[in-house]
């Protein structure tokens, strides 16, 4: 009878303290650096050094620029598991910082802060990086230039160029080597608030096939109040 009730508290007790405990080989990955345009897959290894069942409730990430996922949700005792993070680099530029969260039961740990760190670099560099016309009045075609330059080419191709809406024209002023120059023209008679266009560069420019530069307007303060 006395064994049999130390048993019961052994088991007990070990059910009362027993629990899971994550740990991770590496909270941080540095993917260094990749073009834009790029992805970088990410690996974070961890290991279940707990004795019950590990469960990964749940993983969010940041940024919808990356994807994260788990190949299973739980883990036994001294299994070894990985969170795969796939980050897009599309629209991204400079040095990253991403994080993603991982949430668990264990309950000195119950959330886990990943980072992931690295540089995105374009094969291509647009001298300014919008044509920003600023504040005006309505007052016929305004036009400003624009300078395309690769990183990568020594001589730059130019497929086409494209402009929206209407009120937007762009042309090829000169191009010479890994540079193009453009004029960009916007009649601004129609004018009311706001203008947002956009010019469409088309090339041989590696993970730069498309350029999109924006161009913005403004009316004058007094103009609007005015109308």
């Amino acid at each position: 009878m006395k064994k049999y009730i130390f048993l019961l508290f052994f088991f007990f007790s070990f059910g009362l303290y027993a629990s899971p405990r994550i740990i991770f080989e590496n909270k941080e990955f540095d993917f260094e650096k990749i073009l834009e345009g790029d992805t970088a897959v990410c690996m974070f290894h961890f290991r279940n050094v707990g004795d019950t069942i590990l469960h990964i409730r749940d993983i969010r990430a940041t940024c919808g620029c990356t994807i994260v996922e788990s190949m299973k949700r739980t883990y036994k005792p001294n299994e070894k598991g990985t969170i795969r993070a796939v980050f897009h680099s599309v629209g991204r530029r400079g040095k990253i910082n991403k994080y993603i969260y991982v949430l668990t039961n264990d309950k000195k740990n119950k959330t886990v802060r990943l980072r992931i760190t690295g540089t995105v670099t374009r094969t291509w560099v647009s001298e300014p990086e919008k044509v920003d016309f600023g504040e005006i009045e309505p007052n016929g075609i305004l036009t400003k230039n624009l300078f395309i330059t690769s990183t990568l080419v020594d001589t730059i191709k130019v497929d086409s160029v494209k402009t929206e809406p209407y009120e937007l024209s762009a042309k090829i002023i000169s191009s010479k080597g890994n540079k193009v120059k453009l004029k960009v023209s916007y009649d601004s008679s129609s004018l009311k608030w706001r203008f947002i266009g956009i010019v469409r560069f088309y090339s041989n420019i590696p993970n730069g096939h498309k350029i999109i530069i924006p161009v913005y307007a403004r009316i004058k303060e007094e103009k609007k109040k005015d109308r």
